[in-house]
């Protein structure tokens, strides 16, 4: 029988020592330490110097790590995290199991499982390895960075291992910068070639990257991982000179931020008739949508047509908004696209699946106002805000509408955004628009405050309300 030594401190743990060499095969005395402790087995059952009885097992020459996979320092939501436990000498674990608690400035809820402590448990052969898992939940709702360490309770030292969380940041919403390209002047007697860019991260006027090779608008854009899609609209080769309407789309990747050309060609209209404009853009992480839209001088479209980011050009009809739409707003979020206000329908708000064929789209609410041109949508994770637009380009609105994504609600005026329509951006926390009637203004509102919007900076170069491509990393 081995005989512990004078318990010592470290810290607020209590640390017994012993001259023995293997500790899983001994028993121990504690009368002379601890009066009121018993032993059983390997178990030990002591007081501390706080009076608090605890439980522990005493194994001998252990030496655990724990690693995680994957190897990142942090994780995004909707990862899984593997968490492995190797020890050695193997034999001093072989059927049993380690326990440990998780701590750190993440909630329970998100994690799958929500528990905050559990076990390895080893099996009865080798090898000396132990795993467990936890998915971290996608929540939709955007949050600082969290941090999250797994910490070893059943060993001395507490081995621990440490990880942040990440909120997943949607493609439709922006982590870095804002795109605008082309637009046209109030009187539609000038347009644009410049593409302009600002930063989410300072509040600064917006910078050229150069003129594209086209004068263009009421075309629309939309973001992928890596790149921004343009698509449809109204191009002037050369200006003064004659219209094309086309189904003209390039992509814009945003490590080199130039426009080069793409293959493919929208399903409706087809190759054979006039192109698109009027339309609007939609996304997941996965796939840019087209809803609506028209050709000149007729007809109007309820198509919805989808294509996958990793075969660009590659569209496909997938199903039918409730009847034909042109110049409504656009919102997207984790799973739903929306289609709200434009014309004909002026006030309703239309909901399709972005999983989902045939007759796709719901009518969920009305805005409080007509908006049958020229409306545009911003995306929060949780919200949909909807900016400007009226019932003529005469009659608009300059208000900021807000409806829910988590229910089928009428959107509700929120604030006074000072923007009639144009461009718009979504990036994690605020909303953005410019390019409102005679102004070059940046207006930034912030989503957590829902409060009045504030002027920010200037566009390089005026698009004075016409829409334009827009789109953000």
């Amino acid at each position: 029988m081995a005989e512990l030594k004078q318990p010592t401190t470290l810290g607020s743990n209590t640390v017994l020592e012993t001259e023995s060499s293997n500790l899983a095969a001994d028993r121990f005395s504690f009368y002379s330490l601890f009066p009121s402790s018993t032993v059983q087995n390997e178990s030990v059952v002591f007081k501390d110097f706080s009076g608090e009885t605890r439980l522990g097992t005493i194994v001998g020459g252990l030496d655990v790590t724990i690693t995680k996979s994957p190897t990142a320092n942090s994780e995004a939501e909707g990862n899984t995290i593997v968490y492995t436990a190797s020890a050695s000498p193997v034999p001093l674990v072989q059927g049993r199991t380690i326990n440990y608690h998780l701590s750190g400035t993440y909630s329970p809820s998100d994690l799958s499982p929500s528990s905050n402590v559990g076990s390895f448990v080893f099996p009865a052969s080798s090898p000396g390895t132990a795993s467990v898992s936890y998915t971290v939940i996608s929540d939709g709702v955007t949050e600082s960075p969290e941090s999250l360490s797994l910490t070893l309770t059943d060993v001395y030292p507490a081995n621990s291992i440490s990880t942040t969380i990440q909120d997943l940041v949607p493609s439709y919403v922006g982590d870095t910068s804002a795109y605008i390209v082309g637009g046209a002047n109030a009187s539609f007697n000038q347009y644009v070639r410049d593409q302009q860019k600002f930063p989410f991260s300072s509040e600064t006027s917006a910078s050229s990257l150069g003129d594209q090779s086209v004068y263009a608008y009421r075309w629309r854009g939309g973001a992928g991982p890596t790149s921004g899609y343009i698509i449809g609209g109204i191009h002037y080769p050369s200006f003064p000179g004659a219209a094309s309407y086309t189904n003209y789309q390039t992509k814009f990747p945003f490590s080199s931020e130039t426009i080069n050309s793409m293959p493919g060609w929208l399903t409706t209209p087809d190759t054979t008739t006039p192109g698109i404009f009027d339309h609007a853009t939609h996304n997941d992480d996965s796939y840019l949508f087209v809803t609506g839209g028209r050709t000149y001088p007729s007809p109007t479209f309820a198509n919805v047509e989808r294509m996958p980011f990793s075969s660009e050009g590659s569209w496909i009809d997938i199903g039918e908004l409730t009847y034909p739409i042109k110049n409504h707003g656009a919102h997207s979020s984790a799973t739903d696209g929306y289609a709200v206000g434009g014309s004909p329908s002026d006030d309703t708000m239309l909901k399709f699946p972005f999983v989902g064929a045939g007759s796709m789209s719901t009518d969920i609410g009305e805005l409080p106002y007509n908006m049958n041109t020229d409306g545009s949508g911003v995306s929060s994770s949780e919200n949909g805000y909807t900016v400007g637009g009226g019932s003529t380009p005469n009659n608009l609105n300059n208000s900021v509408h807000k409806f829910p994504f988590s229910s089928d609600t009428p959107a509700s005026t929120l604030v006074n955004q000072n923007t009639y329509f144009g461009a718009t951006h979504s990036s994690k926390t605020d909303g953005y628009s410019s390019g409102q009637p005679g102004s070059t203004a940046i207006n930034k509102f912030t989503f957590s405050s829902d409060a009045n919007s504030s002027d920010i900076g200037e566009l390089n170069t005026g698009i004075y309300g016409t829409p334009s491509a827009a789109f953000h990393t």
